[in-house]
Parts: C-alpha cells; structure tokens; sequence
C-alpha cells in the first residue's frame, strides 16, 4: 500500500497548481525532499509542470544517455535519484495525468483532495507547508514535521 500526497504550488494570482504522487507520501520522505531540494519557484513549477508522479525523488530530469523509463510495476530502469513522472516516464496519457489547477483557498484545498491522500504540500508565502485535514489549515512543514510526522 502507498503512502500519497498532492504536491500544489501557488502562483502569484493564487492559482493552485496540484500533482498527485503515489509513493512515499509521508514528511519524513516527501515533505524532507520538498524542503531539502525543491525551494526555488523555477524549480517548483518545472516539477509540477511534468504532471502526476509515482515517486518524487531529489532531481527532476535524468542524466541523458542513462536509462530512465518505468512501466507500471518495474521502476528498476529508472535512475534512483530522479523523478518518475506518469507521462514522460510511464508513457500515461496527458489528458490524465496533467496538474490540475483551481482557485487556492484552505477549503479548495480540501475539496480538491480525494479521499485517499494521506498528505498535502503546499508552497505557499515561499516556504513548503502542510495541509492539517483536521483543521483545515496550513501548517508550516517544519524540520520536526519532517523527522516526527507531526502537523499541530
């Protein structure tokens, strides 16, 4: 069973831009390579540019002239360190795999969530947050959520 998360940025003109990322989803994985690699805005929409992802990893593009493809069960071919998109890697279609876009509130966050994500990531005010479903509130994803797993 996978741990899963959405990973949104939010642009300039509060649009949410959100892509779903089926393995690893918890803080200590996840939310650690958010905070770790992934605090540049150009490098943030460069990452959800590419659409949905089964793993997120520290590097978005592979190392041309290595083997970087994944099919559905086999991610063996991949490079360990790189990103693996849905569609660039997997070949899934756009239509289905592309980031979807809406309105950034707290509640669209919510409503905009499906039932089976464990996590939500927002960059948002420059810095990676957390969505705490309870509250329905952002809370910053702090180097204690990223060790502990905990959003008070």
């Amino acid at each position: 069973m996978s741990t899963r998360a959405n990973i949104i940025y939010v642009d300039e003109n509060n649009i949410a831009h959100s892509v779903y990322c089926h393995n690893d989803g918890y803080p200590q994985w996840v939310g650690h390579i958010l905070k770790t690699n992934y605090t540049d805005i150009e490098k943030i929409k460069e990452l959800i540019s590419y659409g949905d992802m089964s793993a997120l990893r520290p590097e978005i593009n592979p190392v041309a002239g290595i083997p970087h493809k994944a099919n559905s069960f086999l991610p063996d071919d991949c490079q360990p360190d790189v990103c693996i998109f849905y569609h660039r890697d997997r070949g899934d279609k756009w239509e289905y795999t592309k980031p979807v876009e809406y309105e950034y509130t707290a509640e669209n966050v919510y409503n905009n969530t499906e039932s089976d994500i464990d996590y939500t990531y927002v960059w948002y005010d420059n810095r990676w947050n957390i969505y705490n479903f309870d509250t329905r509130k952002l809370v910053e994803l702090t180097d204690k959520i990223c060790t502990n797993s905990i959003a008070d």
